[in-house]
This record gives C-alpha cells, sequence and structure tokens, in this order.
C-alpha cells in the first residue's frame, strides 16, 4: 500500500482514499483495454468458426441430397433394367448410358471427397487461431486481474 500513497501531500486522513499513481493507472487501464479487445478477437473467430461450419454443413447437406437422388434414380434403372432382362434388346441400348451415369457418379463422389480436404485445412486452420487468440486473451486476463 506504500507504493501506492502519493509523496508529499498524500498522506492518509479521515475520510481521504488511498491515491493510485497515475502510471500504474494507466498501465491497469491499458492492461484492461488489452484484454477486453482479445475477448472481442476471440468472440470474433469462434463466430467466424461457427459460420464457416455452418456453410460447409449446407454445402455438404446439398451435395448429399444431390447424390441421394442420383443414386435413387440409378437404383430405379437398375430395377428397371433387371425386371425387363428379358428384353434385352431394348435394354441394351441403355445400358451403355447407364454404366457411363454409374461412372460419373463414382467420379462425382471422388471429387466431392477430394473437395473436402481445403474445407479440413481451414477449419484446423481457424481452429488454431482460436487457441491462439484465447491463450493471448487468457494470459492477458491474468495481469489485467493481478
Amino acid at each position: 500500500a506504500s507504493g501506492n500513497a502519493k509523496l508529499g501531500g498524500g498522506k492518509l486522513g479521515r475520510g481521504k482514499k488511498l491515491e493510485k499513481d497515475p502510471a500504474l493507472a494507466t498501465a491497469e487501464a491499458a492492461t484492461n483495454l488489452m484484454h477486453n479487445l482479445e475477448q472481442i478477437r476471440l468472440a470474433q473467430a469462434n463466430a467466424e468458426l461457427k459460420r464457416f461450419q455452418l456453410l460447409r454443413r449446407l454445402d455438404s447437406i446439398k451435395t448429399r441430397r444431390n447424390f441421394e437422388l442420383g443414386e435413387s434414380a440409378l437404383s430405379s434403372l437398375n430395377g428397371i433394367r433387371a425386371y425387363f432382362h428379358h428384353c434385352s434388346d431394348m435394354i441394351d441400348g441403355v445400358t451403355p448410358k447407364l454404366t457411363r451415369l454409374q461412372d460419373k457418379q463414382a467420379q462425382s463422389r471422388e471429387k466431392h471427397d477430394a473437395q473436402q480436404a481445403p474445407w479440413e485445412i481451414k477449419q484446423r486452420s481457424l481452429t488454431n487461431a482460436i487457441s491462439e487468440v484465447g491463450a493471448k486473451a487468457a494470459s492477458i486476463g491474468v495481469i489485467a486481474n493481478a
């Protein structure tokens, strides 16, 4: 407490409070402000991660829906082909196209799986950035609360 009192006219009397050193008060205010700014950065980074995860999820749902529709159509066409197998003359013209459609479906699925890698990298990058900001905010919070 002796470091906080002003030298000279800062004696403690009845009803007077101990005055803080202006440099210490300024440093404390700056530290608190820095802590608040880091907390805001952390909240913004978390919001960006959540937005990114939502966008990824919506994109994945849309793609999976399209795959399901395509696979349902292919399944129906395969069922028709099996049902009318005895009419191979009529179905033989459709078989190559059906095979090409199945190949395209497999290629589309592989392409989609390959496109997931950048999403994973970006998510890891955002998670790492949030960890760094969180660690900095925590260390500044410790300093601010000290």
